[in-house]
């Protein structure tokens, strides 16, 4: 049996379901983050993924590649504007450069593997409160 047209769909839709962060009975677009940072003019490139939570499901950690001068709690209230509060990453994790595969799309699956590193900011640590 060869692969079919309904084949490569489901192929599409297993792809899209590993950048679905689940956290806190609530599905968010991996997309959707990495879009709203890279609409920062400090932001050159974001990756958002899902990493192990203490508590359930999951916690958003977004890895940014700055081109200027922010901070962590600057971003974060930025994102705010855009995204639903449980959407707004608990962790931030600056980075010189995000890992890539030849042809230049982003590994997101190493920078779930390093998960919160030494120098990650964490929104709670800091006591940063988001709107609702």
């Amino acid at each position: 049996m060869g692969v079919g047209r309904g084949h490569r769909v489901a192929v599409l839709l297993v792809d899209r379901l590993k950048d679905t962060i689940r956290r806190r009975r609530e599905n968010i677009s991996s997309w959707e983050v990495e879009r709203t940072f890279l609409s920062h003019p400090a932001v050159a490139e974001a990756c958002a993924v899902g990493i192990p939570s203490g508590v359930s499901g999951e916690e958003v950690l977004v890895a940014i590649v700055l081109q200027s001068e922010a901070s962590a709690a600057d971003l974060l209230r930025y994102s705010e504007r855009d995204l639903p509060y449980f959407a707004v990453p608990r962790y931030v994790r600056f980075v010189k450069s995000l890992p890539k595969t030849p042809s230049s799309r982003v590994e997101k699956y190493k920078v779930r593997v390093e998960g919160v590193t030494e120098g990650s900011w964490d929104r709670e640590l800091h006591y940063v409160k988001l709107s609702r």
